[in-house]
C-alpha cells in the first residue's frame, strides 16, 4: 500500500458488466460487433472519469477498468427481477461479491459500489447498477438513457464514496449539481461544495482506493479518450446512442451552443424530439469551442 503521506490520486478499480438485456438492446445498433459495443462502454466510463477530474471535485479520482464483461446470456445466479431496482441491486451485489477477488491486493479486484453510502471498501457492497438504455412503454428514452447515464453512474459512485444527496443532511441546494436527488437532461454537470468536502476526506478512511497502482487490462484502457470522449462520440453520435438509430441527429444542428446544457435529438423514424445530455466532455458545441 502507499503510505498515507504520499498517496497520490485515488484509484477506483472497476469491473463493468453489461447485462443480457443491455447487450441485446445495443448490439443491433453496432451491427453485431462486440468490439464496437465495448468501445462505447469505454467512452461511457471515460465520461464518468472526466466528471471526477472536474475542477469542482477538488480531489481527482482515476477509474481503472480491470474487467469488462458483455453478458450474452444472463447468468443463472444473477436474476434481474424484471428490472426492479432494489431486488436487482441485491442480486448484483451478491453476484459481484462472489465474482470479485477477496484480496484487495489482487490486480483483478474491483472497488465500486452503489447506493450504500460510504460502502466503497466493503466487499458485500462493492456493486453498482446504472441504467443505460431504459425507455418507457412507448419507447421514449428516460433521462438515464444513452450517454446521459454518465451522470447517473457518477452520482451513484458518489453515494458509495460517502456522498449524500445535495439538500439532504447537508446545507447545499438540492438542485443544480451531480448529487441532486433527481436527474433530468439539463445541466447539473458539476459537484457541489458538499460533495467536494466528502471527496477531500477520502484519504482518511478509504484505503482501498490507494492500492499500489493498477494498470487497466489490455483492451480496457478508456484513457485513450483523454477525458474528452465527445471528440469521437460527437453530438450526432450521442443522439444515435440515445435512440439506437443511425439516422438520429440534433434537432437544431446550427444551435450547438445549447448542447452544454442539453441535447435535443430527433429521427425521421419517430415523431417529435427527444432530450439527452448534457453533452459529453469534448463535444464540439460552437465554432472553436468544445464542452
Amino acid at each position: 500500500r502507499s503510505s498515507r503521506g504520499a498517496k497520490g490520486n485515488a484509484k477506483l478499480e472497476t469491473a463493468l458488466f453489461l447485462d443480457e438485456a443491455g447487450y441485446k438492446l445495443f448490439l443491433p445498433y453496432f451491427e453485431g460487433k462486440d468490439d464496437q459495443l465495448r468501445d462505447m462502454l469505454l467512452a461511457y466510463i471515460n465520461g464518468v472519469q472526466a466528471l471526477y477530474h472536474h475542477p469542482s471535485a477538488g480531489t481527482r479520482i482515476d477509474i481503472v477498468v480491470v474487467r469488462l464483461e458483455l453478458m450474452k446470456n444472463q447468468p443463472k445466479d444473477l436474476p434481474h427481477y424484471g428490472g426492479e431496482r432494489g431486488a436487482l441491486l441485491d442480486s448484483f451485489c451478491a453476484y459481484s461479491e462472489k465474482t470479485n477477488s477477496p484480496k484487495d491486493s489482487d490486480p483483478h479486484h474491483w472497488d465500486i459500489g452503489l447506493a450504500t453510502v460510504g460502502g466503497v471498501c466493503m466487499p458485500r457492497y462493492a456493486c453498482v447498477i446504472a441504467e443505460l438504455g431504459s425507455t418507457n412503454l412507448l419507447g421514449k428514452p428516460y433521462p438515464s438513457a444513452g450517454f446521459t447515464s454518465v451522470y447517473v453512474l457518477a452520482h451513484e459512485i458518489g453515494h458509495n464514496l460517502g456522498m449524500h444527496h445535495d439538500g439532504s443532511s447537508n446545507s447545499c441546494p438540492k438542485d443544480g449539481f451531480i448529487m441532486s436527488p433527481s436527474r433530468g437532461t439539463v445541466g447539473e454537470t458539476q459537484w457541489s461544495t458538499c460533495s467536494k468536502q466528502v471527496l477531500g476526506k477520502l484519504s482518511t478512511w478509504a484505503d482501498c482506493l490507494y492500492d499500489e497502482p493498477t494498470m487497466s487490462e489490455p483492451g480496457y484502457d478508456h484513457t485513450k479518450y483523454g477525458d474528452k470522449p465527445g471528440e469521437k462520440w460527437g453530438a450526432k453520435k450521442q443522439c444515435e446512442i440515445l435512440l439506437r438509430d443511425h439516422d438520429a441527429h440534433l434537432q437544431d444542428p446550427e444551435k450547438t451552443e445549447d448542447i452544454c446544457q442539453t441535447l435535443k435529438c430527433r429521427t425521421p423514424h419517430r415523431a417529435g424530439y427527444y432530450f439527452s445530455g448534457p453533452a459529453l466532455e469534448g463535444t464540439s458545441c460552437a465554432v472553436n469551442k468544445v464542452r
